[in-house]
């Protein structure tokens, strides 16, 4: 039987926060500023146009195509690194990540997403 490799963390669902916790003008900042700086292009996400940039769906599209979402019974949620990315109350949906002795790595993407630092979003969703 083969085995599945786990999920790598910022990629686990995070079941109990909805999909509306999300900041979309966030999310749409992060997608106009990763095409600026080409960190993907519209091939990367299907049916994407520099005038759909501000469109939900094309977020959600975007959204899953970097593991800012995903699907778990049918409905989509987001994932660890959409939530800290992406929502203004990280702690509130994933308290387990936020204990006192966090690595200083962590601890300091977390201090830019509560500047709301568009940086992490495109550290967590481009990287390379």
């Amino acid at each position: 039987m083969r085995t599945l490799p786990p999920i790598p963390f910022d990629r686990e669902p995070v079941s109990n926060a909805p999909i509306t916790e999300l900041d979309m003008d966030l999310v749409f900042q992060t997608m106009q500023t990763g095409y600026n700086l080409g960190r993907f292009t519209l091939a990367d996400v299907p049916g994407l146009t520099p005038e759909l940039m501000r469109d939900d769906a094309m977020a959600m599209r975007y959204l899953d195509r970097f593991n800012g979402v995903t699907q778990v019974e049918h409905r989509m949620v987001p994932t660890v690194a959409g939530v800290l990315a992406f929502t203004h109350a990280p702690d509130k949906w994933i308290p387990e990540v936020f204990p006192d002795d966090l690595p200083l790595t962590l601890e300091l993407l977390l201090s830019a997403q509560f500047a709301r630092n568009p940086g992490l979003a495109m550290f967590l969703f481009h990287r390379g």
